[in-house]
């Protein structure tokens, strides 16, 4: 159990979530919220939190399209036959006869 608290990235979602359902748990009983209120605040919470999730998604597989190299396939392959074109072949050994 002690190991399974020292990863800070759990005990920072541990706390968050406590605190968080601490300071909604205590305006709910110091204003007299009704359930249905409640029900639907969590539902849009959790559908915003979804809604979030799904964005940086798609946003992270955009990014990743813009961050390519721009030339692609072809453009390497064209500085390949460049790269290949300017090396000097070596030239054949003379025979010694002629």
């Amino acid at each position: 159990m002690g190991r399974f608290l020292k990863n800070s990235q759990l005990r920072l979602f541990l706390s968050g979530s406590f605190f968080t359902t601490a300071f909604v748990w205590m305006a709910i009983t110091s204003y007299d919220v009704d359930k249905e209120e409640i029900k639907v605040f969590l539902i849009l919470s959790f559908m915003l939190v979804g809604i979030l999730i799904i964005g940086g998604f798609l946003f992270s597989f955009l990014l990743s399209f813009v961050r390519r190299d721009k030339e692609g396939m072809l453009g390497r392959l064209k500085s390949d036959i460049e790269a290949i074109e300017t090396m000097q072949t070596p030239e054949k050994p003379k025979d010694r006869d002629s």
